[in-house]
């Protein structure tokens, strides 16, 4: 069978073919999706740690970070750190501001300090600041010339130990230094052999004599340097000569009270060995006198005769000192003050049953 076309037909064949190849065939939908925009990058922070300084040993040097920024956030963490220089300690190390002192040093230095700043996306940034530090100028010495006058109230024992001190014999109530009232003096007295090199070391210099008046109520006090080594008693007199007063105790102080106004002469007096002692003369009486009464019983001053005492302990070896003490203990007695070449205080013994002398007469009524 023949079918005929005629050229209308045929041209609208054409237009219809081309129209299905312009819709893509024979089904489907439209075009492809649009591609989104990317995502924003973070931008790194500022550190600003601000200018280089000038500064002296010793300055408090002040850090100052808080011009450091984020353009796309904000700073969350600050690390201030010593990248140069010597050891410091750094307050607030983990602020915007922070602060240490420059170390004293004889010679100047740099201390170089960074900052490190990080945001609240993690990135950071540093920067460095110089400190410039130079050492502080030493006072400038400062030259005296002339004499020190010491004060009136101020005096020394006129014969020290000291050979660059002028010397005046003090030694003997004829020869008493006249002082002032009050007056507080410096003094050494000390035995024979005993002491410091000096000019009186081994001829002695036992005995400091000073004339003063005084009042009633006033008070001597003697402080004896190296109690510890040494002592030095403090006698009194009047000015007839006769002893008003003395203080005999061991230990570091001696004192004694003015009874009445009048004339006086007060004496240092070494014991054993060599001491420095201050004499405070004329002030008010700082430790109130003891009454002494005219009798203690159970305490008598004695003064020991040399002879006798070896008379009595002949065949025994031992020394002067020791005659006397075993003397002493033989008898029954206990030194409280004084000694050997002068009056002592003793006191009889008091017969517990463990004082070495209960014991010793004990062991003889049992060898009877």
């Amino acid at each position: 069978m023949r079918i005929r076309v005629s050229s209308r037909g045929t041209l609208a064949l054409l237009a219809a073919a081309a129209l299905l190849a312009a819709c893509g065939g024979g089904g489907g939908g439209g075009g492809e999706a649009p591609t989104p925009d990317p995502a924003p990058v973070n931008q790194a922070p500022t550190a600003v740690a601000g200018p280089d300084q000038d500064a002296t040993a010793g300055d408090l040097i002040s850090l100052d970070g808080s011009g450091s920024s984020d353009p796309d956030g904000s700073i969350s963490r600050w690390a201030w750190t010593v990248s140069e220089g010597p050891e410091l300690e750094l307050d607030g190390a983990d602020s915007p501001q922070a602060s240490f002192t420059a170390p004293l040093s004889s010679n100047s230095y740099e201390v170089v300090l960074t900052l490190t700043v990080t945001d609240d996306d993690g990135a950071d940034a540093s920067d460095s600041i110089t400190v410039n530090v130079q050492p502080r100028e030493a006072a400038r010495p400062v030259s005296l010339g002339g004499r020190l006058m010491p004060s009136v109230n101020q005096v020394l024992d006129s014969d020290t130990n000291d050979p660059a001190n002028r010397y005046r014999a003090n030694d003997s109530r004829a020869e008493a230094q006249s002082v002032g009232n009050p007056v507080t003096i410096g003094g050494y007295v000390n035995l024979p052999g005993t002491g410091a090199d000096g000019r009186s070391e081994v001829s002695g210099d036992p005995e400091d004599f000073f004339a003063v008046a005084l009042f009633e109520g006033q008070s001597i006090t003697l402080l004896v340097a190296d109690y510890q080594e040494a002592d030095a008693d403090l006698y009194f007199y009047d000015d007839s000569g006769a002893i008003v007063d003395f203080s005999i105790e061991f230990g570091e102080l001696e004192q004694v009270a003015v009874p009445a106004d009048g004339r006086y002469t007060v004496n240092v007096s070494a014991f054993d060995g060599a001491t420095n002692y201050t004499l405070a003369i004329g002030s008010a009486a700082t430790v109130a006198a003891a009454p002494r009464p005219a009798l203690v019983p159970g305490e008598v001053i004695v003064r020991y005769r040399e002879d006798d005492d070896s008379a009595k302990l002949q065949g025994s070896a031992l020394t002067a000192g020791d005659r006397v003490a075993e003397l002493g203990r033989r008898m029954g007695l206990a030194r409280m003050a004084g000694g050997r070449g002068r009056e002592r205080l003793v006191a009889l013994e008091r017969a517990t049953a463990g004082s070495p002398w209960a014991r010793a007469r004990q062991g003889r009524a049992v060898a009877k």
